[in-house]
C-alpha cells in the first residue's frame, strides 16, 4: 500500500489516485487498516478530495512540487546584512559575501529536492551545533548525492545546563545499540588564514591535531603525553598568582610554577615566558629574594622499628587507694598499639624496673 496509493512521510500520509472512483476506493482500504490498527486520526487536520494542498509548506499538485508562496516572502525580501551587532569582531561584507547570501536566498526559496525513504537503503543523518542551536538532517544518498527526507532543530536556552549533555548522549548511544550505525566525524575546511605561508600552513595542521574540544573547554596533548586544558588569556593572571603568590604557592622561581601549572592540569603557549615576567614583576619575591635550601626545614629520618621494638610508658594517678595500689602504669607498644597495664602503690623507678622484667 506504501508507495503504491499511499505517500507516508513521518507522521503525515496522503492516499492517491488517479481518477475519482480509484482514489476513494484506496481511501476506503485506508481507513478499513486504521480501524483494524486502532489508528486514531484528527479530523481537524483531514483533507478529502482536493486537487492541490500544502503538505510540509509546499503545494503538491498535478504540476508536481511548488513552494507555497507565503512560506518565502519574508525570505525573498530579506535585505543583506549591514550591520554587525559583536563590536569586537572585525566582519568586511565584501562582494563575494554578497554573492553567498543570494546563493542562500535562492536555495531556501527553490523547490527542495526532499525525496520519500527507501527502507532497503542506508540513511544518514547529519547534525549540527553552535551556542545557541542544534539542526539536523534526515536523509539518503541516490546516485551518489544527498538528498534530504526531513529537517530538525531546535533553539538552545539557559534551561538546558551544559552538565545534563553527557548523560543525555549516553541515552542516545543507548537507543541507537539496535541499529548498525557508524560515527563519521566532517572535518571544518577553510578556516586556514590566508596569510600563511605553505610551510606555516603545514605546520598548523600538524599542530591543530594534539587539540581536541570537549564542551566547554578545549584541550592540548602535550608533549609528556599528558591532555591539559588549554586556558583563556582572561585566566593567566589567576593561575599565575595561585601557583605562586597563594599560601600554597611558596613563590618559588620561573621553572618551578611553570612544572606546577603544567602539573596542575592548564596550558598556554607562552606559559614560560609569563611565569618568568610573574617571577620578576613579584614584589615579596624582590624583597625576600628566592627561596633556596636554607630556608626548607631539616629533614629528619624515619625510625624503622619491629613489632614490640618500641614502648611508650606513662603513670596514670594517683587515685583513690585500692587494695593498696595509687598508680596504674600503662605501656603501649608503637607498631601494633598493644596495651599493657598494672596496678602500683607508687611511681618509682623500681616499680617500672620490677614490671619490665
Amino acid at each position: 500500500m506504501v508507495e503504491d496509493s499511499m505517500e507516508l512521510f513521518m507522521d503525515d500520509f496522503s492516499v492517491v489516485g488517479d481518477i475519482f472512483e480509484t482514489c476513494l476506493e484506496q481511501l476506503w482500504q485506508v481507513l478499513q487498516r486504521c480501524v483494524e490498527t486502532n489508528f486514531v486520526l484528527n479530523w481537524e487536520k483531514c483533507h478529502f478530495m482536493v486537487r492541490e494542498g500544502i503538505v510540509l509548506g509546499h503545494k503538491v499538485s498535478q504540476k508536481g512540487l511548488e513552494v507555497d508562496k507565503a512560506k518565502i516572502e519574508v525570505i525573498k525580501k530579506l535585505p543583506p546584512p549591514i550591520l554587525v551587532k559583536e563590536k569586537v569582531v572585525k566582519f568586511n561584507f565584501d562582494d563575494a559575501c554578497m554573492v553567498a547570501f543570494k546563493c542562500l536566498k535562492e536555495k531556501l526559496i527553490s523547490t527542495p529536492v526532499i525525496i520519500s525513504p527507501d527502507w532497503s537503503a542506508p540513511f544518514e543523518v547529519m547534525c549540527d551545533a553552535s551556542g545557541t542551536a542544534s539542526g539536523v538532517v534526515l536523509g539518503q544518498k541516490r546516485n551518489k548525492l544527498f538528498h534530504p527526507i526531513y529537517y530538525a532543530s531546535n533553539t538552545l536556552n539557559g534551561a538546558q545546563p551544559k552538565k545534563d549533555v553527557k548523560p543525555r548522549l549516553i541515552r542516545w548511544v543507548l537507543l541507537l545499540q539496535e541499529f548498525d550505525f557508524e560515527v563519521k566525524d566532517r572535518k571544518v575546511c577553510g578556516l586556514i588564514p590566508e596569510e600563511l605561508n605553505f610551510y606555516q600552513r603545514k605546520r598548523f595542521l600538524f599542530d591543530v591535531k594534539k587539540y581536541f574540544w570537549d564542551e566547554p573547554y578545549l584541550f592540548i596533548e602535550c608533549a609528556d603525553h599528558i591532555i591539559r586544558r588549554c586556558v583563556p588569556e582572561e585566566e593567566f593572571n589567576e593561575i599565575l598568582h595561585f601557583c605562586h603568590s597563594s599560601p600554597v604557592g611558596g613563590h618559588h622561581g620561573g621553572v618551578r610554577t611553570t612544572a606546577k601549572i603544567l602539573q596542575s592540569g592548564y596550558y598556554w603557549p607562552s606559559l614560560y615566558k609569563d611565569a618568568h615576567e610573574f617571577v620578576q614583576k613579584c614584589m615579596q619575591c624582590q624583597r625576600q629574594g628566592g627561596v633556596s635550601r636554607r630556608h626548607e626545614l631539616p629533614l629528619k629520618p624515619i625510625l624503622e622499628v619491629k613489632l614490640f621494638d618500641a614502648w611508650g610508658i606513662d603513670f596514670m594517678g594517683p587515685f583513690v587507694s585500692s587494695f593498696g595500689n595509687k598508680y596504674i602504669l600503662v605501656a603501649v607498644d608503637y607498631v601494633s598499639k598493644w596495651v599493657e597495664v598494672v596496678a602500683l602503690p607508687n611511681n618509682e623507678g623500681r616499680s617500672v624496673v620490677q614490671f619490665q622484667k
